[in-house]
């Protein structure tokens, strides 16, 4: 077969069939057939890849590379917490700020407008925290939820 000076050279040194290597021959095939004029050199399982393989292993089990699992699940729960923590705080202001509104609209020192512009300056408070704490208890559910559960992605509202 003769495909001229602007062939695709690609080499690959295998021992064995992977999913990369039906990947790689996917890619010769129809790069050939398209006629493109550039490749790529593309080693798998070479001395160097086994050894950063092994590296990562050791890594791995030594705790030098961080478990990116733990980590979210940590910031997670910790955001949890944060968020129902302002949104009790700011039930237990609107619960005061009524009792004082009250009073100070009851006295006349305070307009019926004034009343209904803190209220819903805390009610918009409250919503902000309020859909961020179910945004980080979605995120939550999905570290974790079973790798083997057939729902992939659970939706909120």
């Amino acid at each position: 077969m003769n495909l001229g000076i602007n062939s695709v050279i690609l080499l690959v040194l295998c021992q064995w069939e992977t999913e990369r290597v039906i990947m790689l021959k996917w890619l010769i095939l129809n790069s050939l057939a398209s006629k493109i004029q550039y490749g790529k050199i593309l080693i798998f399982d070479s001395e160097i890849d086994k050894y950063e393989r092994t590296i990562e292993k050791q890594n791995k089990e030594n705790g030098l590379v961080p478990d990116v699992e733990k980590f979210e699940r940590k910031i997670f729960t910790q955001e949890r917490d944060f968020f129902k923590e302002k949104v009790n705080e700011i039930e237990e202001e609107e619960i005061k700020l009524n009792n004082h509104l009250d009073a100070l609209l009851a006295e006349g020192k305070i307009q019926p407008e004034q009343v209904t512009k803190q209220k819903r300056d805390l009610d918009l408070k409250k919503k902000f925290f309020e859909r961020k704490l179910q945004q980080v208890e979605h995120d939550l559910f999905i570290v974790n939820k079973n790798r083997y559960d057939l729902i992939r992605y659970a939706t909120f509202a």
